[in-house]
């Protein structure tokens, strides 16, 4: 219910910072320790990664990013991310622990990038298969690319904020291979998502913006908004390179970046703008919620799949309670 709070942009109570406040305190009160969590299963998971959701959304990151590792960490207790570990279940139950538990892997690589922390498992020990679709669930291509966008993110987090002491010129590769890998996700994204921006102009599976359907419009905004994070996130570095070169340009070792360096921080820039053009139209369409704290002044936007790593898919494994839940009262 304090999520849904925060999904209905609801304003916050006295005495909350944050909408919903009051219902995830009281939750957290409640909640049972690992070994108990442990024994309740897949429930037990769900519950913490519920909880690392809530965190996430109000910016609380670096308790969300403990929640998110636990959830994690729980999920391989389980063997959740080995293949054949759900021969013996219901195909309905097999699919739904599958994209919980890629939902959760999602959840705390992009929690990890955001707080700068290490992944927790590496993709070398995950096994299992891919989501793929199934009668009663939504499709599986958003959360397939998502799934695609946080191994990215993991590589890039090994890769490039892994002080190995390389080269200049080494890094500059490494950076330049990352990007080649988001561009080949941007790429496979599938054509009902696919987002065309012109100047100031967005069109979705070849639609206006406007015009096309908003359930279709705000996935693909999720998606994209995840790649163009990817590139910033891998190129971060190289801005705050440039930026400090020209703050010290008369010192020799800070000269000009060379034009590799310059190329891929202009990617950078272009990956940003092109994201404000869609969080504009996405406040256009009136997608976005708002809230006023009343107390602080201090507006919270609360985007439905988008939240710092953008996952749309990570509500499917929450979907029934959410909706059966009277988040009004």
């Amino acid at each position: 219910m304090a999520v849904g709070r925060l999904l209905q942009a609801k304003p916050a109570l006295p005495g909350e910072d944050a909408p919903g406040a009051s219902l995830f305190r009281e939750a957290t009160k409640s909640l049972p320790g690992v070994s108990v969590l442990k024994s309740h299963g897949i429930l037990g998971i769900e519950v913490v990664a519920l909880s690392a959701q809530y965190l996430q959304i109000v910016d609380r990151k670096d308790e969300a990013y403990v929640q998110a590792s636990l959830a994690l960490h729980l999920a391989v207790v389980r063997g959740m991310h080995k293949a054949g570990g759900d021969q013996m279940l219901p195909r309905s139950e097999a699919v739904h622990r599958n994209r919980l538990w890629w939902s959760i892997y999602m959840q705390q690589r992009r929690l990890a990038a955001a707080g700068g922390y290490p992944i927790s498992l590496h993709d070398e020990s995950i096994t299992v298969d891919p989501p793929s679709d199934f009668p009663g669930f939504p499709s599986s291509s958003a959360i397939v690319m998502n799934v695609l966008a946080a191994r990215i993110t993991g590589q890039t987090i090994w890769t490039i904020y892994t002080d190995k002491g390389s080269s200049e010129a080494s890094f500059v590769e490494d950076v330049q291979n990352i990007f080649v890998s988001i561009k080949g996700l941007e790429q496979r994204l599938p054509s009902e998502y696919a987002m065309v921006l012109e100047g100031s102009q967005i069109h979705v599976g070849g639609l206006p913006f406007a015009k096309a359907a908003q359930t279709t419009a705000r996935t693909s905004s999720s998606l994209y908004l995840s790649i163009f994070q990817a590139f910033i996130h891998a190129g971060r570095p190289i801005l705050l390179s440039i930026a400090r070169r020209s703050h010290r340009s008369d010192d020799e070792p800070y000269g000009r970046p060379s034009s590799a360096l310059r190329r891929l921080a202009e990617k950078c820039v272009e990956a940003a703008s092109k994201s404000l053009l869609i969080l504009q139209e996405l406040w256009d369409r009136g997608i976005m919620g708002i809230s006023l704290d009343g107390e602080d002044g201090i507006f919270w936007a609360f985007q439905p799949g988008m939240y710092t790593g953008e996952e749309l898919a990570d509500w499917e494994m929450f979907e029934s309670q959410i909706s059966s839940a009277d988040v009004t009262q």
